[in-house]
C-alpha cells in the first residue's frame, strides 16, 4: 500500500519538474483548459468501462479509445484540423 502512494509522489514530482523545464527552456506555457477537457473525457470514459467488467479487455480498450475521442470532440478537446494532420 506504501509503494503505491510512493509511486503517485514520484509521478507528481515528475510532472511537476517537467512542466517547470518545459516552461523554463521553451516560455511555452501550458494551457490548464486542455487539463480539465482531457480530465473530463477520461472521468466519462471510466464511467462507461466501469459499466461493462464482463467484456474482454482488448473490446474494453477500442471502446475507451472510441469515447474518449468523442467526447474530446464534442467538448472541443482538440479540433478537427489537428485530428486531420494526426491521421496523415
Amino acid at each position: 500500500f506504501g509503494a503505491a502512494w510512493v509511486t503517485v509522489a514520484v509521478e507528481l514530482f515528475i510532472a511537476v519538474s517537467a512542466f517547470i523545464l518545459t516552461y523554463k527552456f521553451s516560455r511555452v506555457s501550458l494551457s490548464l483548459n486542455i487539463f480539465w477537457k482531457s480530465l473530463l473525457a477520461a472521468l466519462i470514459m471510466t464511467g462507461f468501462i466501469y459499466l461493462l467488467p464482463g467484456w474482454p479487455v482488448i473490446w474494453l480498450i477500442i471502446l475507451g479509445m472510441v469515447i474518449y475521442g468523442l467526447v474530446m470532440l464534442v467538448i472541443k478537446g482538440f479540433d478537427k484540423q489537428l485530428l486531420g494532420e494526426v491521421l496523415k
